[in-house]
């Protein structure tokens, strides 16, 4: 964005620099006649994205956002589905502009419920769906929700000092790390996004600690936060050494992006074909709709469905 207001201060001042020199009646270079609207369409651009808080925007599509699609980047609406394991039917649609899913897995088991009643014993959700507070919201609610945790989107394993092999003692109020140290309850904080509040806690033997420059860089001592949901990651990680569990966390791939295949290459659906949110968000729930019309009517037709007598 500076980058730009230097471009417009450069162009303005060109512009200005022009007037100075011309006398009586003149005409301004065509190149110049165009800066001018230019500079203030940019402008009013710039006043427009700071009234927003937005870094980026499209000048006809305000309420897309920059997301990634396939392997780039462009302004887009974020699309998701819910899907019934058993009939592989679409069971809850949305459309968001949020850049990251991870704030719409309640959201996404509400509108499961609103639709078809009940949520299922096990609702299994990529690892974009990875918030701890999503977790915890979800038990609140006694969602029983399978997500995909620990290790980076290769697969690579967290470090063997990475928070999640510091263990949250909650009857002594202490954090016991890898090593078997004890870290003492420093202080209430609230973290960085204001949501909530978070209990840290210090390691006071990091000077003599042997491996203290594998574990911090903190010259006073390894910090560890404990937020109220870190118990529900905590319990997300234990699933994942249920072979069981291992098997439905292996469901998404099996279930959600082969009808997302199906949308986009049997219907021939790869753009958005209106504008705006709500528009957006009418045409998903169409394709969603024909989606299940056209399974159901292959069930029925293959006896496996049969339909109640209106």
């Amino acid at each position: 964005m500076g980058r730009v207001e230097a471009s417009i201060r450069a162009m303005e001042q060109a512009i200005e620099e022009t007037e100075a020199r011309e006398e009586g009646e003149y005409r301004l270079p065509e190149r110049l006649q165009e800066a001018q609207p230019l500079c203030q369409a940019i402008r009013a651009s710039l006043e427009r994205m700071q009234e927003v808080k937005r870094d980026h925007l499209h000048p006809r599509e305000q309420e897309a956002r920059m997301l990634p699609c396939e392997d780039r980047k462009e302004m887009a609406y974020n699309a998701q589905v819910a899907v019934d394991g058993a009939s592989e039917l679409i069971v809850a649609a949305e459309v968001v502009n949020e850049e990251s899913d991870n704030r719409r897995l309640v959201p996404m088991l509400d509108e499961v419920i609103a639709n078809v009643g009940q949520v299922a014993e096990a609702t299994v959700a990529d690892g974009g769906y990875k918030s701890s507070v999503a977790l915890g919201e979800a038990e609140q609610k006694d969602y029983g929700v399978l997500v995909k945790w620990g290790g980076d989107a290769s697969g690579k394993q967290p470090g063997p000092y990475h928070k999640s092999r510091f263990h949250h003692q909650a009857d002594e109020d202490v954090v016991i790390c890898p090593r078997g140290e004890r870290l003492e309850f420093e202080a209430v904080k609230t973290n960085r996004w204001k949501r909530f509040a978070v209990r840290g806690y210090r390691c006071r033997s990091f000077p003599q600690c042997a491996v203290r420059e594998a574990c911090s860089r903190n010259r006073q001592g390894r910090l560890i936060e404990i937020s109220p949901y870190d118990a529900a990651v905590a319990r997300q990680r234990a699933h994942l050494h249920d072979p069981e569990k291992q098997q439905l966390l292996k469901q998404p791939k099996v279930t959600v992006e082969p009808i997302l295949g199906v949308i986009k290459q049997d219907s021939g659906f790869r753009r958005w074909m209106v504008r705006g949110l709500e528009n957006v968000r009418t045409q998903w729930s169409l394709l969603c709709a024909t989606f299940n019309l056209k399974r159901m009517h292959r069930a029925w037709a293959a006896g496996q469905l049969s339909l109640a007598p209106a």
